[in-house]
């Protein structure tokens, strides 16, 4: 942090916020309070306008956060001056990240707040932003606000913006980034993807929200966000790669761009397969379908049954992040029947459903130890490796075949050397500080935190400081597998809640070292062919 310290000064907004806190005016609702991330990247001419439009607000219970991403104008000494005029303002400095990062970075810090808004250093909101989006967001009990925009600067226009669907937002970006959102929204989602650090991550941020279900509405009565257009902007050099950056945020979000060469080659895929009336169904069902290791683990099996003729697999639950990654549906469409097969994990019902047959697939022993749980209505339990089985403390009625490891291809051009990665949920269980810490001691020169934070507590008391601490550690966010063994020369892991893990093997299967902080049988690497033949055997 670079600076938040308090002094008198003759902003209405400082003295508005110093009577709330003397008591001369009633404190605002703190279930109400905004915060407003602003990165910056060598942008001090426009800073300044950016952070008054913010502080000019009629709704003043705000925190307004500037990252200055590794700038080398004078924009640390203009947030510097912003701190010490304003309490509600605090400046980070960071190593050029990136504006994805930055953003995430600005989001993920401690704090007390509902609602979240991204502001560009370039760009400013009009006084009643606020006060409009957060009321709108109140009265319709929506996720998203979103404003009417005006452009100005090489271009001059009202954008009428919306709406904020699926289908819109699959041909155009039609919502913009600085709407204001639920802080709980934004943690669902995960943040931005760094998969499109080089533009349009806010458009697939929201098409993202659009799949999760998120509530939007656009606030009515005038433009409300002033969004500067310059040739050199981000946004201008993401739309010389328009095609390439839409055709990936489409890809991420399971809609691939789909051609029929004829006529007849789409009546041939719109044709009844006959063979598929004498395949075995089999469902999957786990209660989270965000991204994780357990996820990508049941995809892999979803899309290796599918592989042959003899199963239609669908993995069902309760998140979007599956869609288009395998075949998958909502739980609320999963209809259970004698004829079909049940694969569960971490799931436990008051009445049993009907099932040829149920099998239990365990992963990690902290959300779900199976020598706690009363299972009788189980047929058969699932395990990774023999480890995996003694460590549940169960031995009748259990099978052994590792996680078919997912296809992940990498670019070999990149230059890894130096660089290690943490993968995987930071949380308390995973222990990412002692990976964060074991690489810096084995002198790496960077250190990436790819995962979403899941205990704001545990991120905020144990891996924030090393971030603030060491210029080599960066918090990534959830990003695709491809990205994440191009970009690192080996993988940290300090997890005492796996006994066999997924990443493993992947690091082998991608020639990724792999460095355990905790006792490992090592990887169980078996050909597609080796793991349907075992399923095969319980799925008869």
């Amino acid at each position: 942090m670079i600076g938040n310290t308090e002094s008198q000064s003759a902003n209405p907004a400082v003295d508005v916020v110093s009577a709330m806190l003397s008591g001369a005016l009633p404190i605002t609702d703190p279930k109400k309070r905004v915060r407003v991330v602003i990165p910056c990247y060598n942008q001090a001419e426009y800073l300044s306008e950016a952070v008054e439009s913010v502080l000019s607000q009629t709704h003043t219970n705000i925190q307004v956060i500037i990252i200055d991403d590794g700038s080398t104008d004078n924009t640390t000494d203009i947030a510097i001056g912003f701190c010490n005029e304003d309490n509600r303002i605090a400046a980070y400095s960071c190593h050029n990240r990136g504006l994805v990062e930055a953003r995430n970075f600005g989001a993920n810090l401690d704090g007390n707040y509902e609602y979240l808004l991204f502001l560009d250093s370039d760009d400013t909101i009009a006084p009643g932003y606020l006060t409009a989006a957060v009321e709108t967001l109140s009265v319709t009990l929506a996720d998203i606000a979103y404003p009417t925009a005006y452009m100005f600067g090489d271009v001059c226009r009202q954008w009428d913006t919306g709406p904020m669907t699926i289908d819109a937002l699959k041909e155009k970006s039609n919502v913009p980034y600085c709407s204001l959102m639920k802080r709980s929204l934004f943690s669902r989602i995960g943040g931005f993807s760094t998969s499109m650090n080089e533009g349009y991550e806010d458009w697939e941020f929201w098409l993202r929200a659009a799949r999760l279900g998120a509530k939007s509405v656009r606030i009515e009565g005038g433009p409300l966000f002033n969004y500067r257009i310059r040739s050199e902007s981000m946004l201008s050099k993401a739309r010389e790669k328009h095609d390439e950056l839409k055709k990936r945020l489409l890809r991420l979000n399971g809609f691939e761009e789909t051609s029929y060469k004829s006529e007849i080659e789409r009546l041939k895929l719109m044709s009844l397969d006959l063979a598929s009336f004498k395949r075995k169904k089999v469902n999957i069902l786990m209660p989270s379908t965000l991204q994780c290791g357990a996820t990508d683990a049941l995809i892999s099996l979803t899309d290796l049954l599918n592989s042959c003729d003899e199963y239609d697999c669908c993995l069902y639950g309760p998140h979007a992040y599956p869609k288009g990654k395998c075949n998958y549906g909502h739980h609320s469409t999963l209809e259970f029947s004698e004829d079909a097969f049940l694969i569960v994990g971490r799931t436990e019902f008051a009445n049993i459903p009907p099932a040829r047959k149920i099998i239990i697939t365990s992963h990690e022993k902290e959300y779900w130890d199976l020598s706690k749980k009363d299972i009788p209505w189980a047929d058969e339990v699932h395990f990774l490796n023999e480890s995996h089985r003694r460590w549940h403390g169960i031995s009748t009625k259990s099978f052994i075949c590792p996680n078919a490891a997912p296809k992940i291809t990498i670019d070999p051009q990149n230059d890894t050397q130096g660089v290690a990665g943490v993968v995987g949920r930071v949380e308390p269980h995973k222990r990412t500080h002692l990976s964060i810490g074991a690489a810096l001691a084995d002198g790496f020169s960077k250190v990436l935190i790819f995962g979403t934070i899941e205990d704001q507590t545990y991120f905020i008391k144990k891996v924030l400081p090393l971030i603030e601490k060491y210029p080599e550690v960066s918090l990534v966010g959830y990003t695709e597998k491809e990205e994440i063994y191009s970009r690192v020369g080996a993988i940290y892991s300090a997890s005492k809640s796996e006994c066999a893990s997924l990443v493993e093997a992947e690091c082998a299967v991608t020639g990724v070292n792999y460095v355990a902080l905790h006792h490992t049988d090592g990887p169980d690497i078996r050909t597609d062919e080796e793991i349907l033949s075992i399923w095969k055997q319980h799925l008869a």
